[in-house]
């Protein structure tokens, strides 16, 4: 028996060997880039396994990710954050590749992986395990993500953001992991399915997407442009010479940027030929000294007879102004929709062997990208944070009392027992039941007093949430942004169910937000399957609340709205079935009516309100824009024109006034400071709009978005409140 034991005991470490680990955190670049980017707020970690063992098996993946912040590994503060993935390789498989969606701090990305299967009595037992680790890029520079053939990171020098470029078979199939960048320029048509779907849900959530056809087949219906756009792959080029262009032959500023994330340390770049997969120690980038003004690579200046084929035809997206047709912008969903109707790897735009950038090639780069440069800063995420709509969410806060309300409560209890128990002598009249009577009445009273205090913290909302649905006019693909609060009755473990798509993260939400991504979460666990992802929030304490921060890209159908240009006027159209209310219409690039020609003014926008717009093909689903509509001549400040308007809808009403920030005294402040107030955060949100464009801004039915998607498990649809905002940010028609 104790030989079978011994051989029991020599086995069973070379049958955990049977199983390798490699971990490799980070997005993938190609060219002089080349290397890894690691940065919020979601990041790719390919985890390959490795085994000799060839039969059928079913296991999973751990994730403990510590460090989160980049704070030290030892203390009461080390907080994690633990994934799990579903593992199962067919009999004969003998490697492969897993991806995580793994959420980034703001300075170091540090964790480990365990390979883990099921064994008797439903134990987990690990067969193989690595340490993973690696720096976060704290770059301010805005981050662009490249995807060609060409070379175009050559241009770095005359670039004022972190161009980095992506080999098209290794680019991410998740929007999460796209998230990191400020926008992307994609030049291929070797996209896949999946990488496909990624980048219109990218652009979709709040991303910038930058698109230069690079072949008549980018423009298939599968492909990005194709959908969001809708340009026919059949469309005709047309030749034109470099000549018809003079901005594009216009000498460019040295950005004295040499290399991407070049001063960043920890720059989140691991360069090539440096740490390896599982390697603890975060990497460092390699600084590329720059060269002096006037040496170093130059670029090419092509002959003004060069020829130019275009791409006509736009689809949806409209001409931007003073590019002479070579750039259209379109909005698609919470994002930015960029045209080149020219394509980048070609000459006269790329030279050489290795499509190396040329002059004109680097000034029309530098035109797509500021475009949308200040809109690609923001996200609507920033707007749900701030102190006054978490205060509309908060459930409590305001279900259990304040210490002043409980100091009150408590002289008021003694003053009603004191008068009480003087009566009660006086009519007794037995001075030897007065310890027994007051013993009585204290102890009814404290359990009148707990009693009445639990059903009341019982009953009421378990989860209030504030949901801003953020649309185009033209498309059916949306985003849906959410802070709200669950309200943890009996605390230990609470459970969210949310879609493999959402992005949703437990956090204290007292600091700062960054790319989306809260940076003062709370401990919890991951699961994913193939469809969803279940978070768990442990160990909580009872009537504890857990705020949490969403963003999902969605395709909610019919959620449109319109506005038609007329002479001296606008009309806005509700193209959705929902009732809006309280609706706000800012038309971009005008001043505000009544003000002289060329004189300053306030606000940037146009602003309009009308109390609601009815579904869409009634009669009510209109509304003219004119001076009886200006905010600027309301007779009411604008917190009582849209407390009025959506008194019917209390969390929505909330939201509203909390978001634009008009409660307190700001209330009673002049419209006009109001509106120039919000349009300043608006544009930190990415959705001020520009000329030729307008944004609705209104209050929809509550169950225009499913109150499912939230996710709280074991919570009816009754105990859930939520208000929905409704953004429409679109292009203006002409009549």
């Amino acid at each position: 028996m104790l030989r079978w034991l011994l051989l029991v005991a020599l086995l069973t470490p070379l049958a955990a060997q049977d199983y390798e680990l490699a971990a490799e955190a980070g997005v993938e670049c190609a060219g002089a880039t080349g290397g890894l980017l690691v940065a919020p707020p979601y990041t790719p970690v390919r985890v390959t396994i490795r085994r000799h063992d060839t039969r059928a098996f079913s296991g999973r993946l751990v994730v403990n990710l510590v460090n989160y912040h980049g704070r030290s590994p030892f203390g009461d503060d080390n907080e994690s954050i633990e994934l799990v993935e579903e593992v199962s390789l067919a009999d004969g498989d003998i490697e492969a590749d897993v991806v995580f969606d793994m959420p980034v701090g703001t300075s170091l990305l540090n964790g480990f992986i365990s390979l883990e299967r099921q064994a008797q009595g439903g134990v987990w037992e690990t067969l193989s395990s690595v340490q993973f680790s690696a720096g976060v890029r704290n770059s301010a520079r805005s981050v662009v993500g490249f995807i060609s053939n060409a070379r175009l990171s050559a241009a770095q020098p005359w670039l004022f953001y972190d161009m980095v470029e992506i080999a098209p078979g290794r680019l991410p199939e998740s929007w999460k992991s796209l998230a990191c960048f400020d926008a992307i320029v994609l030049n291929s048509d070797q996209l896949n399915e999946r990488q496909s779907r990624a980048i219109m849900d990218y652009v979709a959530a709040g991303g910038t997407l930058v698109i230069s056809p690079n072949a008549a087949a980018a423009l298939n219906a599968d492909k990005p442009a194709g959908k969001l756009l809708g340009i026919p792959a059949t469309g005709n080029t047309v030749q034109k010479l470099l000549k018809d262009f003079p901005a594009l032959m216009a000498a460019p500023v040295r950005s004295g940027i040499s290399r991407a994330g070049a001063e960043s340390v920890p720059g989140g770049m691991t360069p090539p030929g440096g740490s390896g997969p599982g390697v603890p120690e975060p990497s460092q980038p390699v600084p590329v000294p720059v060269p002096p003004e006037g040496t170093g690579p130059s670029l090419v200046r092509p002959e003004a007879d060069s020829s130019i084929t275009l791409w006509p035809e736009s689809g949806r997206a409209r001409p931007v102004f003073g590019k002479q047709g070579l750039l259209s912008s379109a909005r698609v969903g919470a994002g930015n929709l960029i045209f080149v109707h020219a394509d980048l790897s070609r000459a006269p735009f790329a030279a050489g062997a290795e499509l190396r950038p040329t002059l004109p090639g680097v000034n029309l780069l530098n035109d797509a990208i500021s475009c949308v440069s200040q809109r690609a800063q923001g996200l609507p995420t920033r707007a749900l944070t701030p102190r006054d709509v978490l205060n509309t969410v908060d459930i409590a806060g305001r279900r259990i009392p304040g210490r002043d309300f409980l100091v009150v409560l408590l002289l008021i209890y003694v003053l009603a027992a004191g008068f009480g128990m003087f009566l009660l002598a006086k009519r007794v009249r037995r001075p030897e039941l007065y310890p027994a009577a007051l013993l009585v009445l204290a102890v009814l009273s404290v359990a009148g007093v707990f009693g009445v205090g639990e059903l009341y913290k019982r009953s009421g909302d378990r989860v209030k949430a504030v949901r801003l649905l953020v649309c185009d006019e033209t498309t059916d693909r949306n985003a849906v942004v959410t802070v709200g609060c669950a309200y943890a009755v009996d605390g230990g473990d609470y459970v969210f169910s949310t879609g493999k798509q959402t992005q949703l993260m437990p956090a204290e939400l007292d600091k700062s937000v960054k790319s989306g991504m809260p940076t003062d979460y709370m401990n919890c666990r991951m699961v994913s399957s193939a469809s969803e992802t279940e978070t768990t929030v442990r160990e909580l304490d009872r009537w504890q609340n857990v705020f949490f921060l969403g963003r999902e890209p969605t395709a909610i159908e019919g959620v449109r709205a319109k506005v038609h240009a007329m002479e001296g006027t606008w009309q806005v159209e509700n193209l959705a079935s929902q009732a809006a209310y309280g609706c706000l219409v800012l038309i971009g690039g005008n001043p505000a009516p009544g003000s002289p020609a060329g004189s300053p003014t306030i606000t940037r926008c146009a602003w309009h309100f009308v109390p609601s717009l009815g579904p869409s093909g009634g009669s009510d689903a209109r509304a003219t824009l004119g001076p009886s509509t200006s905010l600027a001549a309301a007779p009411s400040p604008l917190a009582t024109l849209l407390g009025d308007a959506t008194a019917d809808h209390e969390q929505g009403r909330a939201g509203l006034l909390a978001l634009l920030e008009l409660e307190g005294r700001r209330a009673k402040m002049p419209n006009g400071v109001l509106a120039a107030d919000a349009e300043g955060k608006l544009a930190t949100m990415g959705l001020l709009p520009g000329d030729g464009e307008f944004l609705l801004i209104a209050v929809l039915p509550e169950d225009t978005v499913s109150k499912g998607s939230l996710g709280p498990r074991g919570v009816d649809a009754e105990d859930i409140t939520q208000g929905v905002l409704w953004m429409v940010l679109g292009a203006i028609e002409s009549r």
